[in-house]
């Protein structure tokens, strides 16, 4: 199913603390392919081989349904990465996450942490997720720190990566802390309730069309 171009068509948004998560679109992909092929995020992913057009043009039609989503970190009048949450099944509310900056002023920051945690409570408190997994090469220091501080579970997958899952019961557990952290980080009290934008479409779960205004 191709991403609905019309103009009709708004994605799917997601703003709070101060940044904004923008499901991808047509326009996004290109921006999207040359972010992912920068050496820096290549060096952080267990496929680490650049990524041609055609096989990105491949992908973008396999994530253009309501089973993926591909939020693209605006901040600050930039788009500076993505969440990725995908990989829904209809019988197993469990998806894969994942994220990764391009843009090197901020890497680092309370961004990519925000932008996660914005996604994450998105998905297991308004969604309704049971779960969520993803894979963390054991070099990602970085990675492995800040999924420890969500509360993800590390298992041992190979000689290079770790398993990492959690489910709805452990975020729940954890959510009163993260939501206090990202409050302190960002100290607009306007900036600290999400606001869900975007128009109902095909191309989203129907729990996420029953939250979507209009």
């Amino acid at each position: 199913m191709q991403m609905d171009e019309t103009s009709e068509y708004e994605p799917l948004t997601l703003t709070q603390y101060g940044i904004q998560l923008r499901r991808m679109t047509e326009a996004d992909k290109e921006m999207v392919r040359v972010g992912r092929n920068k050496e820096f995020v290549r060096n952080n992913h267990v496929y680490r081989e650049i990524i041609s057009i055609e096989q990105h043009e491949t992908w973008f039609r396999e994530v253009s349904s309501p089973l993926h989503y591909i939020l693209i970190i605006h901040y600050h009048d930039r788009d500076v990465g993505i969440v990725i949450v995908k990989d829904f099944l209809p019988d197993r509310m469990v998806p894969r996450c994942g994220a990764f900056i391009w843009d090197e002023d901020y890497i680092g920051t309370k961004v990519p942490i925000l932008s996660i945690l914005i996604a994450l409570d998105f998905f297991f408190y308004n969604v309704g997720i049971s779960g969520t997994e993803s894979v963390v090469l054991k070099s990602n220091s970085a990675a492995i720190k800040m999924n420890q501080f969500f509360g993800f579970e590390f298992t041992e997958r190979d000689s290079e990566s770790y398993n990492i899952t959690m489910d709805k019961k452990t975020y729940m557990a954890n959510r009163d802390r993260l939501r206090a952290f990202a409050c302190r980080a960002a100290k607009k009290r306007e900036e600290q309730e999400l606001k869900i934008g975007g128009t109902k479409s095909a191309l989203n779960l129907p729990v996420i069309n029953s939250l979507l205004p209009g």
